[in-house]
């Protein structure tokens, strides 16, 4: 039975291209030509069928109306590209968050990073040590630390970050050196 189905198997990517070629080949129609319609401000255009990959139309076409567009001003404008946001109202996700470590502290620290992280908070905004009293993403002991990176620390995933690896610089110079010491001693 084994040596029958690694001999089929080998077969199987003939049989797809088989496949392919035979369900995607072309049909093409003669010109565009409206085709008529109950309703004459709709116009129904047959167009000439490629398979999927390869289908392309003018969208165009099918629209029975025009837009016109508002006059785009070559002056440069006086507002901001990026607009700040009340810090209540707008906070990261956590993907976010973990995305802003990895591109300050590139992917070989952040390995241990999200190492350290993940063990002490799961990268959850309100985990608490019920213990040690010790707060959010990166653990900060007391909470209040983190306060130095923003008023918003208790909810703000992105402030407790923040404050978090400068914690972790200023302590133990890298990510790999707070995760060895956190291995070592069981905190960091």
């Amino acid at each position: 039975m084994e040596v029958f189905v690694i001999k089929y198997l080998r077969l199987l990517p003939i049989f797809i291209v088989v496949f392919l070629l035979i369900t995607f080949e072309p049909v093409v129609f003669s010109e565009s030509k409206p085709i008529q319609h109950k309703n004459p401000q709709i116009r129904i255009y047959e167009k000439p069928y490629l398979p999927i990959p390869y289908q392309t139309f003018d969208a165009t076409e099918f629209i029975p109306y025009s837009i016109e567009l508002p006059e785009i001003s070559p002056k440069p404008t006086k507002t901001p590209i990026i607009t700040i946001i009340d810090e209540r109202v707008f906070s990261p996700s956590i993907i976010e968050v973990r995305e802003y470590a990895f591109l300050k502290i590139g992917s070989y620290q952040f390995r241990c990073l999200d190492r350290l992280w993940t063990r002490e908070s799961r990268w959850r905004t309100t985990a608490h040590n019920k213990y040690s009293g010790a707060y959010g993403i990166p653990q900060a002991l007391p909470a209040d630390k983190m306060a130095s990176a923003g008023d918003d620390w208790l909810t703000n995933p992105m402030t407790q970050v923040i404050w978090g690896l400068k914690y972790i610089k200023g302590r133990y110079g890298t990510a790999c050196n707070a995760w060895q010491h956190s291995l070592n001693v069981g905190w960091y």
